[in-house]
């Protein structure tokens, strides 16, 4: 006998052989049942279970089977009445979970959302490896818009079907990819609008906290290390510069951490490392306006006069329309100086 798990929404429970067998007991029942609902003969299935119940009206698993049908189908109080049958008569945890699950899922259709949660956990707790418990939860959650929570339930559901070689879970996937998104987007504006106002240490503390949640975060890595330079904590700059070009590469997004990299170089005097990273922006995007202004400057500084002319020139001549207004307002006044 082959043993599947299939998703009503979220999960269900069945076995099934490859042809109806005549009900008698409980699993013979249950095998008819699941073989029409393979093929999506509802109605049978349900013919099947009702005849079943009838027979064995204290079975668990006949009353849990049914309720998922029911909430299949979308008749939600008769899948809490039946999920409350199968509660009723489970005799195991593993019975009692699956109940629970049942229930939680009907319940969060009726617009009951704390008993849901409530029932969800308690599904849970009595089986802590239940993938679809953990699936529906997330669900559930993401619903109530708990974003953060959910994405936890939906990272343990993936992480346990990755474990069993349980596949289907594509729909799972994709939710949590979304949520993922609209959370690293929510945190990376905070945090970007801390270090707009200058207020770099709630920034990088934002950030840090991000990391731990959302460790390939490598947006919130590279904004953690601009917020770093500006703190002139350029070692730490560097770092988090460092790992967001090990990631990037060839990728053109990559420019923006080499020239952080190399003005946090530049602060630690590491003059060569800083002109090679510097040239690296420009052969990434050699028409980048900041790119030659902070270039510009640097060679400036280090007395290289004719070559910063160069650049900051470089700079004037095709401006991208994204360099900050003081970035703006300084290359011209150091462009005059320099007549």
């Amino acid at each position: 006998m082959l043993r599947f798990r299939f998703a009503l929404g979220i999960s269900l429970l069945v076995s099934f052989s490859a042809a109806p067998v005549m009900a008698s007991d409980v699993s013979s029942i249950d095998q008819e049942a699941s073989s029409f609902f393979i093929k999506n003969e509802m109605t049978k299935a349900l013919d099947v279970l009702n005849k079943g119940i009838k027979e064995h009206p204290t079975s668990s698993k006949l009353y849990q089977f049914r309720a998922e049908l029911h909430f299949h189908k979308s008749n939600y109080v008769f899948a809490l009445q039946d999920a409350e049958k199968a509660l009723a008569n489970a005799k195991d945890d593993s019975s009692k979970s699956k109940a629970l699950l049942s229930k939680a899922k009907a319940e969060q259709y009726l617009g009951k959302p704390k008993e849901a949660e409530s029932d969800y956990l308690r599904s849970i707790k009595l089986d802590p490896e239940d993938l679809f418990a953990y699936a529906a939860y997330g669900q559930f959650l993401s619903s109530q818009t708990r974003n953060t929570e959910a994405i936890k339930a939906l990272r343990k559901s993936l992480d346990l079907a990755k474990n069993k070689d349980v596949v289907g879970f594509e729909r799972f996937e994709r939710l949590l990819e979304k949520l993922t998104i609209l959370e690293t987007e929510k945190i990376y504006n905070q945090a970007d609008k801390l270090a707009d106002a200058k207020r770099y240490e709630e920034a990088i503390a934002i950030l840090t906290k991000g990391l731990v949640e959302y460790p390939d975060a490598l947006n919130f890595q590279f904004l953690r290390g601009s917020a770093f330079y500006f703190q002139k904590k350029y070692r730490e700059s560097i770092e988090d510069e460092n790992k967001v070009i090990e990631q990037l590469r060839s990728n053109p997004s990559v420019v923006a951490a080499y020239l952080y990299k190399a003005l946090a170089e530049a602060g630690l005097n590491e003059n060569e490392k800083a002109d090679s990273d510097f040239k690296k922006c420009l052969e990434i995007q050699p028409e980048l306006d900041i790119i030659h202004f902070q270039y510009g400057k640097f060679l400036l500084n280090n007395g290289y006069k004719a070559k910063a002319i160069e650049h900051l020139d470089n700079a004037l001549r095709k401006p991208s329309g994204k360099m900050p207004a003081e970035h703006q307002a300084e290359l011209k006044q150091m462009r005059e100086k320099l007549k």
